[in-house]
């Protein structure tokens, strides 16, 4: 939906999300922070852990998302009608950080932003 999204915007097109909510949590991580973690576990001499969650240290909403993307590309429209789910999963992100000392170059601005403007400059 991330993709829809920043798609969208670029091409000046609105979009309505009918069975979505912007309530909904949605946890990631932009690609060149994901690929530099992945690394970062498989180098790492006897990890204390085999599993390691690399999205976001807190979950944004599919709103927050739209807005950001909407401050960054003027006169985006992306609507939801949806209903949020009750109990909204919350994974725990911080042991790559505490036990590996992974930092993250990218927060969700950042990294909307860095998409958009591979996007727009045709890198599909």
């Amino acid at each position: 939906m991330i993709r829809d999204i920043v798609e969208g915007a670029a091409k000046g097109t609105a979009l309505h999300f009918p069975n979505v909510a912007r309530e909904t949590h949605v946890r990631g991580r932009y690609i060149v922070d994901t690929g530099r973690a992945i690394a970062l576990v498989h180098t790492t001499p006897h990890p204390q852990h085999l599993v390691y969650s690399i999205e976001e240290e807190r979950p944004y909403t599919w709103g927050e998302i739209a807005d950001t993307v909407g401050e960054l590309v003027p006169g985006s429209a992306v609507t939801f009608a949806g209903v949020a789910p009750r109990d909204q999963e919350v994974f725990e992100a911080l042991r790559i950080t505490t036990e590996l000392g992974f930092k993250p170059k990218y927060n969700l601005r950042k990294g909307l932003q860095e998409y958009i403007n591979w996007y727009r400059n045709g890198q599909l």
